[in-house]
C-alpha cells in the first residue's frame, strides 16, 4: 500500500535517489489516457513511485564509459606493432634485422657470418684510402692503416644482431619496426694501436698544441702588474684516431681533428685577487719589535719580501691564503737581512751530526739544537698586520733551530762499514785544474745516499761556475782539449766511478771519454759534464751510503761507507780491438828551422775495450756488468819548420 515500507530483501534494496540523479523525470498523475498512469484519485503502486535505477539497461547504443577513443586507438596500434614485430622476428630469426647498417654497409637480413665477411671486405678496401685531417689551418693526410686501426668484426656484428632483441617487448618491437621502415645504423667497433698511430698523430699534435698560459702577477719595485691568462689547446688523440677510422669505413674523404681546450691553472680572477692582496701588503713600511729594540723597514724593502708562487710547499709557508693556483706570501728567508740587527748576538746556530772518517773507522759527532729568529711566524704576523686595519707592526720571537741531522738519525742510518775506496793520481803542473779537483771533492764530501736512491754526480756536485771558484783548465770538448770552466771534473768522475765499481753497487749511467787517456785505468774512466753526460749509481744496500772524499796536492781519494752488503767483486779487462790509427795534421811554420817538428797536440789511436765486472754475495752471482768503451781516434797536430838556413857571405883574398 502507499507509503508502506519496502521489504529489506538482500539484492533488491531500494536506494534513495535525488532528482538530479535520475536520467528521466519522475512521472506523476496524468490526464493522458494513453499514458497508462493512474488518473487523479486512483491509487498508485510502489513501483509507480519508485525512481528508475541509474544502472538499468538503456535502449541507447552501448559505449565504454570513461575510455577515450585515443586510448583505444593507441591500444590497437600497440597490438598491431607487436603483431608486425612478431611476424618480422619470426621472418628474421637467426639473422640481422632488415634495415640495419654497420657504418655504411647494409647487413639487414644477413647471418652473422655473412655480415662479418661484408664489413671485413669493406674495411680492407678502405683501410689505405687517404683521408684529409684538418687541424687549425693545416691539413694532413693519413689513413686507417697509418694509425694502426683494426676492425673488430665480431663486436660490430654482435651490436647489429642486438637491434630488435634488447630491452622489453615494446622496446624491442619498436627497434624492429623502426629499422624496417627507417633504417638503423650501428657504429663499427674499431681498435686503434696507440703506438702505431704516434708517428701519424705527432704531426697533427704539433699543429693543435698550444700550451695554456697562466695569469701572472709581477712586482717591479712597488708596481704590481697582471699578465692575463690564455686558453691552451691539445689534440684528443684517442677521439681523433676513432674519427679517422670511422671516416675510412664510411668512405668520407676528410675529417676534423678533435681538439680540446686546456684551461690555465691560474685564471685572470685569481691573479687580480692576488694583486689586490699584494697591493695591501706593500702599502707602506712595517715595524718589527724585539724586546726593547725596534726596526722600521721601508716599503721598497717590504715589496722584495713578496712572492707569487704555485709551489705547494710555498702555501705551507704562506702568510696569506692562496688564490686559485696562486699563493701570495712574505717569504720568511727574505726577512732575515732586515731583522738580523735585532737578533745579533742573541742567537745560537744549530749543529748537525757529522760522520768523521779515519781509514776504516767512522764516528758520529753530536748534533746540537740552536736558537734563532722565528722568521716563519714573523712573516705570517707581519702579513696579517698589513692586511688588517691596525698598525703594520709585528714582534720578532726566537725559536729553536733544529739540526738538519740529529745524532739519533745519524746512528739509525747504519753507516759503520767501509764499502770501498779508490785513489787516483794527477799532475800538479796546472794549478787551475788542481783547484777545480779540490772544489769538486769538497762539493761531494759528506753526501748521503738514501736506500734505493740513485746518486747523480751532477746533481750532487752542482753546476761548475766562476762564482763558486771554478777556473778554466783543459777539458775534452768535441774530441779536443780546450780550456773550459771546471776542467778536471773527469778526474773526480773517474775516481767516483772506480769507488762504486769496487763496491759492487749497481751502476746506472757511465760514459767513457771520447778518446783514450792512458793515465786513467783502462776501460774504467768516466766523463761527466754539466747537464750531460752524467755518472749515476744506485744504493741497493738497504741502508744509507756516505760519500767521503779526501785529497792531497796530487792525489784524490773517494770512499763509500754504509752497511756492508757482503759484495765481492771480480773483473777482467779485455784487449784493445777495432784499433784505428790517428790522423796527423801538419802546419808549416816559417819561424821554425826546416826539418823541425813540434807536436802541439799528440794524437791517440782509436780503440775499443771491454771490462767485465762480476759481483758475488758468497758464492752467488748478484750481477754481471759489461762496460764497453769505444774511443775515437784523436788527431795529432804538428808544426813543421820551413825556414831555410841563412848563408853568410865571406870575403875572398886573391893572391
Amino acid at each position: 500500500m502507499l507509503g508502506a515500507p519496502t521489504p529489506d530483501v538482500p539484492g533488491d534494496r531500494c536506494v534513495p535517489v535525488r532528482a538530479d540523479q535520475v536520467s528521466e523525470p519522475l512521472q506523476t498523475a496524468s490526464s493522458d489516457p494513453t499514458s497508462g498512469a493512474p488518473s487523479a484519485g486512483e491509487p498508485r503502486s510502489d513501483a509507480a513511485l519508485r525512481p528508475r535505477s541509474p544502472y538499468r539497461r538503456s535502449s541507447r547504443p552501448h559505449r565504454l564509459k570513461g575510455v577515450s577513443p585515443w586510448i583505444l586507438a593507441a591500444g590497437v596500434l600497440v597490438a598491431l606493432l607487436v603483431v608486425v614485430a612478431g611476424a618480422d622476428l619470426a621472418f628474421s630469426w637467426g639473422r640481422i634485422q632488415p634495415g640495419v647498417h654497420i657504418g655504411p654497409v647494409a647487413v639487414g637480413s644477413m647471418t652473422a657470418a655473412e655480415a662479418g665477411s661484408a664489413i671485413d671486405r669493406a674495411f680492407l678496401a678502405a683501410a689505405d684510402r687517404p683521408i684529409s685531417v684538418t687541424c687549425q689551418t693545416e691539413t694532413f693526410t693519413v689513413s686507417a692503416d697509418s694509425i694502426g686501426a683494426r676492425l673488430d668484426a665480431t663486436a660490430s656484428v654482435d651490436a647489429a644482431m642486438a637491434v630488435g632483441r634488447e630491452g622489453g617487448v615494446l622496446s624491442a618491437a619498436w627497434q624492429r619496426v623502426s629499422a624496417l621502415f627507417s633504417g638503423a645504423e650501428v657504429t663499427p667497433t674499431v681498435h686503434v694501436d696507440p703506438d702505431a698511430s704516434d708517428a701519424a698523430l705527432d704531426r697533427i699534435d704539433a699543429a693543435a698544441e698550444l700550451a695554456p698560459r697562466d695569469a701572472t702577477v709581477t712586482l717591479h719595485g712597488t708596481e704590481v702588474t697582471v699578465t692575463k691568462a690564455r686558453q691552451g689547446r691539445a689534440l684528443d688523440r684517442s677521439a681523433t684516431r676513432e674519427a679517422v677510422a670511422a671516416a675510412a669505413l664510411s668512405a668520407r674523404g676528410s675529417v676534423a681533428a678533435v681538439v680540446d681546450t686546456v684551461a690555465p691553472d691560474v685564471t685572470d680572477a685569481d691573479a687580480l685577487a692576488a694583486r689586490a692582496q699584494a697591493v695591501r701588503l706593500i702599502a707602506g713600511p712595517v715595524t718589527v719589535k724585539f724586546e726593547s729594540d725596534t726596526v722600521t723597514v721601508a716599503r721598497e724593502t717590504v715589496a722584495g719580501w713578496v712572492s707569487f708562487s704555485r709551489d705547494a710547499t710555498a702555501a705551507a709557508d704562506a702568510s696569506s691564503h692562496p688564490f686559485g693556483g696562486l699563493t701570495v706570501a712574505f717569504v720568511p728567508k727574505r726577512l732575515a737581512a732586515a731583522v738580523a740587527p735585532l737578533a745579533e748576538g742573541r742567537t745560537r746556530p744549530g749543529k748537525d751530526a757529522r760522520f768523521v772518517v779515519k781509514g776504516r773507522s767512522i764516528r758520529i759527532t753530536q748534533s746540537q739544537v740552536g736558537e734563532g729568529p722565528d722568521l716563519k711566524s714573523l712573516a705570517f704576523e707581519l702579513a696579517a698586520a698589513c692586511l688588517g686595519t691596525g698598525p703594520r707592526t709585528a714582534v720578532l720571537r726566537l725559536a729553536e733551530a733544529e739540526p738538519r741531522l740529529t745524532t739519533d738519525e745519524a746512528k739509525a742510518m747504519g753507516i759503520h762499514d767501509r764499502l770501498s775506496t779508490y785513489t787516483t793520481v794527477y799532475a800538479t803542473v796546472n794549478p787551475s785544474r788542481t783547484n777545480n779537483v779540490h772544489l769538486l771533492a769538497k762539493a761531494l764530501d759528506g753526501k748521503l745516499v738514501a736506500p734505493g736512491e740513485v746518486f747523480s754526480f751532477n746533481g750532487a756536485a752542482g753546476q761548475r761556475t766562476a762564482a763558486k771558484g771554478y777556473q778554466e783548465a783543459p777539458a775534452i770538448v768535441k774530441g779536443k782539449l780546450v780550456p773550459q770552466l771546471g776542467g778536471g771534473v773527469c778526474q773526480v768522475g773517474t775516481t767516483v766511478f772506480n769507488a762504486v765499481f769496487f763496491s759492487g753497487l749497481p751502476v746506472v749511467e757511465r760514459h767513457n771519454h771520447s778518446f783514450f787517456i792512458s793515465h786513467y785505468p783502462t776501460g774504467r774512466d768516466a766523463t761527466v759534464s754539466w747537464g750531460y753526460p752524467d755518472f749515476k749509481f744506485r744504493n741497493d744496500t738497504g741502508g744509507w751510503v756516505l760519500v767521503d772524499t779526501s785529497f792531497t796536492s796530487n792525489t784524490l781519494t773517494v770512499a763509500l761507507y754504509g752497511t756492508d752488503p757482503g759484495y765481492r767483486v771480480k773483473y777482467t779487462t779485455g784487449p784493445f780491438t777495432d784499433v784505428i790509427k790517428h790522423k796527423t795534421v801538419e802546419t808549416p811554420d816559417p819561424k821554425l828551422a826546416k826539418g823541425t817538428r813540434i807536436v802541439e797536440d799528440a794524437g791517440v789511436d782509436g780503440r775499443t775495450v771491454v771490462v767485465t765486472r762480476t759481483v758475488y754475495k758468497g758464492s752467488v752471482v748478484v750481477r754481471k756488468d759489461t762496460f764497453v768503451s769505444h774511443y775515437s781516434p784523436k788527431t795529432e797536430f804538428v808544426r813543421v819548420g820551413t825556414k831555410q838556413p841563412s848563408s853568410t857571405p865571406t870575403d875572398t883574398v886573391k893572391p
